[in-house]
Formats: C-alpha cells, sequence, structure tokens
C-alpha cells in the first residue's frame, strides 16, 4: 500500500511545481515580454471616466461670413442655425450627385461670384478633402479626386447649382455643379437675414481700397476681462508626480528626477528617449524620440490618435470644470528627411463663451505626431474663472474698429517691416491704405499676453485681434492700444 500512495504524492507534487512554474512563466509573458502592449489597469480606469472628443467635434470653421448681396454682411459662429452641419448635408449631397460635375476657376471668377448673396465656411488651415470625406461619410467619385486640400467651403446664389471648395494657401479654386441640387443653402441665409444680426462692411467701403475682408462698424459688447488660474499648481508634488507616471507608465522607477535652478522639473528615461519637462508657470513640454516603427496615418487617424494621447496625458477635462471649449485652431503637415516620417502637427484653442482666447507667443495644446507616435506635446492649460451670467452687466460700445485701425497702422507697419513685409510708401495715406489691404481678418477675443515686466497679473483681457497672413495682432478692446503680437506660421 505504501508503494502507491507514495507514487500518487510525488505525483501531486510534481503537478504543483509543474503550475507553480507554468503561472509564473505566465506572469513573466503578460508583464515582463517588452514585445507587447502593456497592460495597466489604470488607463482602464482613465479610458472610463476620461471622454475624447470626437474629430467632428473639435473641427469647426474659424468663420462663417454670409454675404445678403447688398453690401452688407455678417459673420455666425458655426452653433448658429447649426450652420456648418447645413453646409456639410449640402456637401454630402453634392458628392451623391449622379450628374456631379467638378470644373477649376480663377481667383477672380470666386471673388465675383462670392460678391452675389453667398455664404463661406472658412477654417485657418487646409484639411485634405480626401481624408475629410472618408471621416465624414461624403461620396468621393472619380470628378472630386482631383481635389487635394480645401480651407473654404462656399455657396453662391449667383450659381445657385453650384458648391465652391477653395485652397487659399494654393489658390486652387473648385466649383461642383449639380443641378439636381440648387440652392440648398440658400435657406441658411434667409433664416439668418430675418433674425437681429451685426452688420459688416467691406474695409475697402470704409477706405476706398480693393479689400473685401469684412468687420463691424461699431460693436457693444459684454465681454470684460477674466481671470485665470494654472492648470498645475508647480508645488504640488503628489499632482505632479501623478501626472508624470502617465508618460512613463511602468517604467517610471528607471526615470531620473532633475530639478533646474529655475525651478523647472525634468523627467528622463535613458538618455533622452523621453523627456518630461514641467515648468514653474505651470506648462509641460513632452518629447520623445522618434522610433523606426509605425506607418504614415491619414490626417483624420494622426487626430484621432493626438485626441486620445491627450485624454491618457493630461485629459480633455479641465475644458469642461472651466466652461472652456477646445478647437482644433490650427493644423499643418510635417515630415523629417532623414528618416522618410511624416505626420501633422496639430494646435488646439479654446474658447471662453463664444470668444477665442489667444496666447501672446505660445500655445494652448500643441501635438506632433509622426507615422502614429506621439513625438512633441506641449500643453499650457489655464483655468479661467467665467461668470455665471453676463446677462446683468451693461453692454459697452468698443473702440470703432475702422478708427483702430487708422490710430494703428503706423504699429503695423513697423510689426510688419519686422517680419520682413516691404512696402512701397512709408508715410501717410498711401502707407495707410497698403497696410489696411493687407489684412485678412478683424475679430474680437481674449489675449494671455506673454509674461512681462509691464505685465502683472493673470488676466485675460479682451482685444481686437487683426490678421494678416499667418501674424495675429491684438489691440485693447475698448482702447486700442497694441496689447502684442503672434507669428502663428514659424511655430
Amino acid at each position: 500500500m505504501g508503494g502507491p500512495m507514495k507514487y500518487i504524492e510525488g505525483v501531486k507534487t510534481a503537478l504543483i511545481v509543474a503550475l507553480f512554474l507554468s503561472a509564473m512563466l505566465l506572469l513573466y509573458f503578460f508583464w515582463e515580454n517588452p514585445t507587447l502592449p502593456t497592460f495597466d489597469f489604470s488607463e482602464i480606469i482613465v479610458d472610463e471616466r476620461e471622454p475624447v472628443p470626437t474629430a467632428e467635434e473639435i473641427i469647426q470653421p474659424e468663420e462663417i461670413t454670409i454675404n445678403f448681396g447688398s453690401g452688407v454682411s455678417t459673420v455666425i459662429s458655426y452653433q448658429v442655425q447649426n450652420s456648418w452641419n447645413q453646409g456639410l448635408l449640402a456637401l454630402r449631397k453634392f458628392g451623391n450627385a449622379e450628374d456631379l460635375k467638378l470644373e477649376t476657376i480663377t481667383k477672380e471668377q470666386y471673388q465675383m461670384i462670392m460678391g452675389y448673396r453667398s455664404v463661406s465656411f472658412s477654417f485657418l488651415y487646409t484639411i485634405p478633402f480626401q481624408s475629410f470625406s472618408e471621416e465624414y461619410g461624403i461620396t468621393k467619385g472619380q470628378n472630386l479626386s482631383q481635389i487635394q486640400d480645401f480651407n473654404v467651403l462656399s455657396y453662391s446664389a449667383g450659381s445657385p447649382e453650384s458648391l465652391f471648395l477653395v485652397d487659399e494657401t494654393a489658390e486652387k479654386y473648385y466649383r461642383m455643379v449639380s443641378e439636381q441640387n440648387k440652392n440648398l443653402l440658400e435657406p441658411l441665409i434667409a433664416s439668418v437675414e430675418q433674425e437681429e444680426y451685426l452688420s459688416y462692411y467691406p474695409i475697402g467701403t470704409f477706405l476706398g481700397t480693393s479689400n473685401q475682408t469684412v468687420m463691424p462698424l461699431a460693436y457693444q459688447t459684454r465681454m470684460e476681462e477674466l481671470s485665470y488660474l494654472h492648470e498645475f499648481d508647480r508645488t504640488d508634488e503628489a499632482a505632479i508626480r501623478k501626472f508624470a507616471q502617465k508618460f512613463f507608465g511602468e517604467s517610471f522607477d528607471f526615470v531620473r528626477r532633475l530639478e533646474e535652478s529655475k525651478g523647472t522639473l525634468i523627467y528622463m528615461y535613458g538618455y533622452g528617449q523621453k523627456v518630461l519637462s514641467i515648468y514653474q508657470d505651470g506648462s509641460i513640454e513632452y518629447k520623445e524620440e522618434s522610433t523606426t516603427s509605425g506607418s504614415e496615418q491619414s490626417y483624420f487617424e494622426a487626430l484621432n490618435s493626438v485626441l486620445q494621447f491627450v485624454s491618457t496625458h493630461g485629459s480633455w477635462e479641465p475644458f469642461d470644470e472651466t466652461k472652456l471649449s477646445p478647437f482644433l485652431r490650427y493644423s499643418q503637415s510635417i515630415s523629417v528627411k532623414e528618416t522618410k516620417k511624416a505626420g501633422y502637427r496639430f494646435v488646439f484653442g479654446i474658447k471662453a463663451g463664444e470668444e477665442d482666447v489667444f496666447y501672446e507667443d505660445s500655445e494652448i495644446l500643441t501635438v506632433e505626431i509622426l507615422n502614429g507616435q506621439i513625438t512633441s506635446y506641449k500643453r499650457d492649460l489655464i483655468k479661467a474663472i467665467l461668470p455665471e451670467d453676463l446677462s446683468y452687466s451693461s453692454e459697452k460700445e468698443t473702440f470703432s474698429p475702422i478708427n483702430m485701425l487708422a490710430e494703428n497702422y503706423t504699429y503695423l507697419y513697423a510689426l510688419l517691416l519686422s517680419e520682413g513685409y516691404v512696402f512701397k510708401e512709408a508715410e501717410g495715406e498711401a502707407l495707410f491704405d497698403e497696410v489696411s489691404e493687407l489684412i485678412d481678418q478683424v475679430r474680437q477675443g481674449y489675449i494671455r499676453q506673454a509674461p512681462s515686466e509691464s505685465v502683472d497679473g493673470k488676466l485675460l483681457q479682451p482685444v481686437w485681434v487683426v490678421m494678416i497672413d499667418d501674424i495675429e495682432v491684438y489691440f485693447d478692446l475698448f482702447e486700442a492700444t497694441p496689447l502684442g503680437y503672434t507669428n502663428i506660421g514659424v511655430k
């Protein structure tokens, strides 16, 4: 009897040892194998509680201009009359039209046709049309295959069977024609016209020039200075450590922590393969060495990757907490010649209510992605303190925009000279006309000025924003004094 029992006990022991070794091997396989993605329960929790905005929520026209055909226009936001969705619906109908035709037209032809009752949806950046069509479910037959990029979608009653797509950077103008789809955006124009609106007029009307950029003759607003706080408290070590861990995961124990004399915290992995810098003012910068893996992504594939990355590396949550809404402010394609990698730089902005918040010499969120890999991430988010209700305050008259330009054209001239612009005239009315002819947009917003000896406190100031190409120039909304500028084209 002793023999069989001894044999059974030996088998049991062997099985226990085998099971133990199998468990250890499986744990090593799942947790330590560097070729597999890291499994982290904290990431699951983050994904559940941190919503990720969709590309359609982030991508909205910077400006929607409606021309009523009588020399009077207005500018509305994408939310008014659900206007941008109406534009998308019209584009989808044209894309599905059996009789769709496409032709190229000249800039002069386009400008002439837009002199009629019309509406234009304008972005500050170009969007690849193929990727846009796939993302928004727009059928793109052979007729539309020649359209590469666009930044303006337009309709004009001067050619009611048409929609126009424009790439202003490349100066390409496309006319889509479908007799089955006439007057699709006329109801939007008529609906806005029936409501109370702020009248805009071409700058050239005031100055006797050809500039068709529109701006109001006068403007009243309830905008006021807003206080703000930085997103991070640099003294909260526990919060900073928790934030830093999101960038390094399980390798955080092997990350070096350095502190510079000016207070900047640096977390570094390896010999600089991954570096996170947290500055004294609460802004952060993360850089990651580009690897050899990954394949090139389309525009919207890259954008969706970026949106997901931000949600797990700082989150979009602070926007909701402070009643600030994010949007894609600017984007451009980037590439690295040495590695033949390509991708995009996405710059995100925020709106306080309906007004854009501008930073002098910096941006709120900037992310660079190459072949699906985030290689640069800059975050300088603020928490603006917005009043619960502005309706109690009375409207105030702003400084007239035309007078603002008249008082500051020499300032604009000097600024543009420093940016490499060349002028034929150097003084007087001729110089004023030459400077004003360059203006692409005049709008209102808030500015966070760059820190300096003359800028004290944490305030967002209401401003007029004058855009000339990629240069944004800021003037006090009520006094017209210059408050700095940003060249978004050199970032």
